[in-house]
């Protein structure tokens, strides 16, 4: 038989009763850091290799499927007129 091992830490070896008691403090300090890292990011996607960020229009519209068109706007422009309301299907069962 295989040697089982056996936990015996407790609460307190993984997380000092300091840093739990003072975790709220640590996470808006990291929340805090983290969105001012967002603007400094925001900066640097604008100014990448001189070229310009991609407009508001172009972010929302861009699709990579292929179900409504081959090119990169067709899913933007033809999904419009895929009914999904009322929505039905069938399951079939084959085999099993």
């Amino acid at each position: 038989m295989a040697h089982r091992w056996k936990n015996t830490l407790t609460e307190h070896d993984v997380t000092p009763e300091h840093v739990y008691l003072n975790r709220r403090q640590w996470i808006t300090g990291a929340a805090a850091g983290l969105g001012l890292a967002g603007f400094g990011g925001q900066a640097a996607a604008q100014e990448l290799d001189g070229r310009e960020a991609n407009s508001w229009e172009e972010i929302t519209s861009y699709n990579n499927y292929y179900e409504f068109g081959t090119g990169k706007d067709d899913p933007y422009k033809n999904a419009r007129r895929l009914k999904i309301d009322p929505w039905t299907g069938v399951i079939v069962k084959s085999g099993v």
